[in-house]
């Protein structure tokens, strides 16, 4: 039996990760605890296939804050 270096034990795809990442707006230690996986690997492949980061405000859309938060700002 060969060892096969290329191997994808968790069959990831640039295709899944900006579909999961982007569009359904999961952070990566929530893919990663429903595929199975450790978030350090997720990030590796976010990593590899080029995903850029979203910046907070992408995160937070459409998100209200609490009335002492809103208190807090003025």
């Amino acid at each position: 039996m060969e060892f096969c270096k290329n191997i994808n034990k968790w069959k990831i795809t640039k295709e899944f990760l900006i579909q999961e990442y982007t569009q359904n707006k999961k952070s990566l230690p929530q893919i990663a605890k429903e595929i199975g996986m450790p978030y350090e690997t997720l990030f590796w492949y976010k990593k590899k296939f080029g995903i850029l980061t979203h910046p907070p405000s992408f995160w937070a859309t459409g998100k209200r804050l609490s009335p002492k938060t809103e208190f807090r700002k003025g």
